[in-house]
């Protein structure tokens, strides 16, 4: 069952850029479950100059499955197939204020 996204230190939490327009949340989650338990995914849209860009957020309750799913994603079968970008964009996730400071640094 999915919990809340929680606010704490990005170790358990990744953030996948360029998704395929038609891929599912469910899809999302089953592709990633193979590296551990998710606790937590969503998919958003986000529109610019009349183009649909979609990305992800995966939670997993570990941090070992965060990390192994982070350095194993790029190049796994399961996740090209719903990524539009080869290897797969997949990092962990950022707040908003830390992209911030590092994009000023």
């Amino acid at each position: 069952m999915k919990e809340k996204f929680k606010k704490t230190p990005n170790v358990t939490k990744l953030y996948i850029r360029s998704l395929k327009l038609d891929t599912t949340p469910e899809q999302l989650k089953e592709a990633f479950s193979q590296f551990g338990e998710v606790t937590y995914f969503s998919i958003r849209e986000h529109k610019r100059d009349d183009k649909v860009m979609k990305f992800g957020f995966i939670q997993f309750k570990s941090q070992d499955a965060a990390s192994k799913a982070n350095m194993e994603a790029a190049n796994n079968e399961a996740i090209l197939a719903i990524s539009l970008v080869t290897p797969a964009y997949v990092k962990f996730a950022q707040s908003r204020e830390i992209r911030k400071k590092i994009l000023r640094s």
